[in-house]
């Protein structure tokens, strides 16, 4: 089994992991640090929930409280369920001299990837109440290619991050439509992408607990 499947896709992960780190890129830096760092704790999803809820378009309100939802939920199953499953260390802190930015090592296991599943759950459940939330699907691949960039994650944990979230948020939008003014998806949210055990609000009010990852 040394040459096995999974050897040759872990090898292969690690290669890609390589080429997407190993060289200088100012400005790509530059940019993903900060959007890295917004997505901590769900924060940038909270507040994009926020500016759609704060629209008053019935739509842009029923997107809002679908696409929290969505992030909930997963960052239930991403970090609470699937990650414990796992235990693949995260990249080895390598710093090159170029490097603008320190390593800063999460204390959680790599797989999958908590951020890029949460991104993909919150564009996708936008998405499912108006194409014009299309464009967070940008920004979700975006926060997804961040934390290779940033050498937190492996690709394969980002791939798997946004392929849990994205099948966490069709599978709810099967659940049932959203009322109109938003007020209800049938579920209490209590949960969103972890960082340091913060609480927040999400626009439908409910109070949201960010656990650490």
């Amino acid at each position: 089994m040394r040459n096995g499947p999974l050897t040759r896709l872990i090898q292969l992960d690690e290669r890609l992991y390589r080429a997407a780190t190993a060289r200088p890129a100012p400005l790509v830096d530059h940019l993903v640090y900060p959007l890295t760092r917004s997505a901590d704790g769900g924060v940038l999803w909270l507040a994009v929930a926020a500016m759609l809820a704060a629209t008053g378009n019935p739509t842009a309100r029923r997107a809002a409280v679908r696409a929290t939802a969505s992030l909930t939920v997963t960052s239930i199953g991403a970090n609470l369920v699937v990650k414990p499953l796992f235990r693949r260390p995260r990249p080895s802190p390598v710093r090159q001299a170029w490097q603008l930015r320190p390593f800063k090592r999460p204390r959680t296991t790599s797989f999958p990837s908590g951020h890029s599943a949460c991104a993909a759950a919150f564009a996708v459940g936008a998405t499912a109440e108006t194409p014009w939330a299309t464009p967070l699907l940008g920004l979700a691949a975006a926060v997804a290619y961040s934390r290779v960039r940033t050498r937190v994650h492996y690709p394969l944990d980002v791939i798997a991050g946004l392929g849990i979230g994205t099948a966490i948020a069709l599978a709810m939008k099967s659940y049932g439509p959203i009322s109109g003014g938003g007020d209800h998806i049938g579920t209490r949210s209590n949960a969103t992408c972890p960082s340091h055990g913060t609480s927040s609000s999400s626009p439908s009010g409910n109070e949201v607990v960010t656990p650490s990852f």
